[in-house]
């Protein structure tokens, strides 16, 4: 899943979604350890269709989890 891959609107989303780290919801994840990547929502356990991305603000996307 490469940005330059998809419409400008969901590319915007992916090239935050890369930035991501510990502890945000959305994070680029590995399809079982292979070359394939989604953005995967480490609060529902699910990977996130690709666009469904194109709706979210970037605060949605940036969102932190807290224990």
């Amino acid at each position: 899943m490469r940005p330059e891959d998809y419409p400008e609107e969901i590319a915007r989303c992916l090239r935050v979604v890369w930035l991501n780290k510990d502890p945000c919801r959305y994070q680029p994840e590995s399809i079982d350890g292979g070359l394939g990547w989604h953005v995967w929502d480490f609060k529902l356990h699910r990977a996130v269709p690709v666009d469904e991305l194109k709706t979210f603000t970037f605060e949605q996307i940036t969102e932190k989890l807290v224990s």
